[in-house]
């Protein structure tokens, strides 16, 4: 099914310059949210490689949506079939992803936070404030998500979803997640230069 998706994306959806059909959606979701452009878009990218019709599980669309998250954020039941409508999607996972962040409001460091909210979104918050407290115990600060990294292993087996692969995915996902901004927040910066030049040339 990942491999669907992305597929899909390379065929379809995403052109060479890193730029997206998506892009003005997002750009909207970030201004509604307060959430940055390229995070939103990284978590796209990686969620379903930009393909508005991508399935896993019970997770649908370009953010990976349930609809028990839907109906969380909406405030009302969403139909699947509206979830695989990029705005609609968009829209409730960046709502959704804000209310993760927003979850570690007293973290002081702004990429901490930021992370511990990619890691929310992905594993749930739960597990994250169970890695918090078993941060607390063992002497680490439970407010850096590099400390958060080191103590997740250790929940191995707490609950069912808690597996060595399943840990391992959304470390992997916070580390893939980050590497996306950074690029998504070149390509941006390469296209205000490249704008700024033909107006000095002009």
């Amino acid at each position: 099914m990942i491999k669907i998706c992305y597929i899909l994306n390379k065929k379809l959806l995403e052109g060479g310059n890193g730029m997206s059909k998506y892009d003005n959606i997002i750009i909207e979701a970030a201004t509604s949210t307060g959430l940055s452009r390229e995070l939103i878009k990284a978590i796209v990218k990686k969620e379903s490689g930009f393909n508005p019709r991508c399935r896993l599980g019970n997770n649908y669309g370009l953010m990976q949506v349930t609809p028990t998250v839907a109906k969380e954020v909406a405030g009302r039941v969403v139909n699947v079939s509206e979830l695989y409508n990029p705005k609609i999607n968009i829209f409730i996972g960046a709502k959704y992803l804000s209310m993760q962040i927003a979850l570690w409001k007293d973290i002081p460091i702004q990429g901490d936070r930021i992370n511990m909210g990619i890691a929310s979104y992905n594993l749930g918050q739960g597990n994250i404030k169970r890695a918090m407290v078993l941060a607390n115990r063992q002497g680490l600060n439970s407010k850096k998500w590099s400390h958060i990294a080191r103590v997740l292993p250790q929940l191995k087996g707490k609950s069912k979803i808690l597996t060595t692969r399943r840990i391992n995915i959304t470390l992997n996902y916070v580390e893939m997640v980050n590497n996306y901004m950074d690029e998504f927040s070149q390509i941006h910066q390469n296209i205000i230069n490249a704008t700024k030049s033909i107006w000095v040339k002009d």
